[in-house]
């Protein structure tokens, strides 16, 4: 059967290296081909590698991946062909590069379960469709994800979000990325690091460079529950958030003190009685009885 359809579609670039899909429809299976702009054949080097072909639909659907590794080199044009005995087809891909990062994270609000954090997009075109935030605790690389999209949040360069859900006490890595039809960039680095206890933020260092509108507030999504923090960009991140946080914390700290002295000065008050009790009790034990007997057994003659 002849190849029916060849299509393809560049990939967004992950990591260090770009992919490109090549797609099409055979029976039987084809072989492809993956070639330069000018003809020339790609074959597996330190620059390029070309993935096993593999049946997508179970069916006639076949794929073939080609991983260029080295972003920094001059092609950008590649054509796959797929052939079997019965014909071939050919198509031609570009390899899109990485979308520039956004910049200039901020902190702006920390509680015990959510971090509030802002950051600018870079001016490309076509403009970023979406943002992704990644998070994860410092002692792992269990990543979590939150999409966001442009129409839902942010005014102009500038968008924010509360990420929610978070551990009390763990110190947490966040970065964002950019993303639009079919590229995406890097994840911007270095990325925020923030304690949710409010006492430790360190942020990117590009904070502080450029002033952010005076008031943002995030859309939460329905399936969170609601928080009464919001983004308030321009609001230092060491302000009332954190210091509230903190001195929270001192006042809880200093009343579990000071209940367990007023314990302890009861416990010791009860103990002196307690012994000096006993003391009294065995000297009065000590004593000898006193008895007095009279000749006709009368308690009228005792003396006085």
């Amino acid at each position: 059967m002849l190849v029916q359809d060849t299509e393809g579609t560049a990939g967004p670039v992950l990591g260090v290296s770009g992919h490109l899909v090549c797609q099409v429809l055979s029976a039987p299976q084809p072989v492809f081909t993956w070639t330069t702009s000018n003809g020339s054949v790609l074959s597996p080097q330190h620059d390029y590698a070309v993935h096993e072909p593999k049946l997508v639909d179970g069916l006639t659907l076949w794929e073939s991946l080609l991983e260029v590794k080295a972003l920094g080199i001059s092609e950008r044009t590649y054509r796959c062909t797929a052939t079997n005995t019965l014909g071939a087809a050919t198509t031609t891909l570009e390899l899109a590069l990485p979308m520039p990062s956004p910049y200039s994270l901020q902190v702006h609000n920390v509680t015990l379960t959510s971090v509030a954090m802002s950051w600018i997009a870079n001016e490309t075109n076509p403009a970023p469709l979406a943002f992704t935030i990644r998070y994860h605790p410092v002692y792992t690389n269990k990543y979590k994800f939150v999409e966001i999209p442009v129409s839902d949040n942010g005014t102009g360069k500038i968008y924010g979000k509360v990420v929610r859900g978070l551990t009390p006490g763990i110190r947490y890595s966040f970065t964002v990325a950019a993303r639009a039809h079919q590229r995406a960039s890097h994840y911007a680095d270095p990325p925020l690091i923030v304690t949710t206890d409010g006492m430790t933020v360190i942020p990117s260092g590009r904070l502080g460079k450029d002033i952010p509108p005076e008031d943002f507030r995030d859309h939460h999504s329905d399936t969170m529950p609601p928080d009464t923090s919001h983004v308030h960009i321009g609001q230092n991140h060491r302000g009332t958030g954190i210091a509230g946080i903190g001195t929270s914390r001192l006042l809880l700290l200093l009343t579990a003190l000071s209940g367990l002295l007023l314990l302890a000065i009861n416990g010791i008050i009860l103990a002196c009685f307690l012994k000096h009790r006993k003391t009294r009790q065995e000297k009065d034990a000590s004593k000898p009885a006193r008895v007095v007997i009279t000749p006709d057994g009368s308690f009228d003659d005792l003396p006085p």
